[in-house]
């Protein structure tokens, strides 16, 4: 039914076709899956060892933190993200999620990114937030 409304080009059929048989997808996928496990781990440490708290995830390539455990309100939420953003973190305020049961001070982060671009960002919300050094 949905083909009567999308009509894929020959060229992207193929390419699709050729990117689900290629014989090298098995290890493209276990790379990916790695890179995922690796940096999952390392902000999940760097939450604990900062006593964020922080919900789980066991799908997906993003987590939920409370960054902003003092925010009173969605403009405090709102200033901790822009002083993020400022310092080069781009974070999702929980408030465009729909919050975490309505609490503010929550953000969506996302760990599908180069580790050293990981690092880098955990280093400045460290800073701003002014953390324990963690990230060295």
């Amino acid at each position: 039914m949905l083909a009567n409304y999308l009509q894929p080009s020959v060229f992207n059929s193929l390419f699709v076709i050729s990117i689900l048989t290629s014989p090298t997808l098995p290890g493209l996928l276990g790379d990916l899956r790695y890179q995922l496990e690796r940096n999952y781990t390392l902000m999940v440490q760097a939450f604990e060892e900062w006593g964020i708290e922080f919900l789980p995830t066991h799908a997906g390539f993003h987590v939920f933190a409370r960054l902003a455990k003092n925010a009173k309100n969605w403009d405090d939420e709102a200033s901790v993200a822009k002083q993020l953003l400022d310092s080069g973190v781009m974070v999702g305020p929980g408030k465009g999620f729909g919050g975490i049961d309505d609490e503010v001070g929550w953000f969506r982060l996302s760990f599908s990114i180069p580790q050293e671009k990981l690092k880098t960002g955990l280093k400045r919300i460290e800073k701003i937030l002014g953390l324990p050094n963690h990230m060295q």
